[in-house]
């Protein structure tokens, strides 16, 4: 029964490759203001070239720091200790 629940591939369907230009995958090229990954993000806004985002909760004991989830709560310091505590238990599992 297990091993009938292995994934058959298919290889009519593959990654899209997306081609970055020379200077969006330079180091050098990282956005003096904003967001740090504006140059090769596919969802950069305006904003994200004007100020760096906050960190937004997504889940509990999960967050990013991206304007894609601006409707979602800003974490504070007390939210911040809350995601990488639970982040730490997600590791010390994974390493047992």
């Amino acid at each position: 029964l297990l091993i009938e629940s292995i994934p058959v591939i298919d290889l009519s369907q593959t990654w899209k490759k997306e081609k970055l230009d020379d200077e969006s995958q330079s180091v050098a090229s990282v956005p003096s203001q904003g967001c740090r990954f504006a140059n090769r993000c596919p969802h950069v806004m305006d904003i994200c070239r004007q100020q760096a985002p906050p960190l937004y909760r997504t889940d509990e004991g999960r967050a990013v720091s991206c304007f894609l989830y601006k409707e979602n709560p800003v974490l504070g310091n007390r939210g911040l200790d809350e995601v990488l505590e639970a982040t730490q238990g997600t590791v010390a599992s994974a390493a047992d």
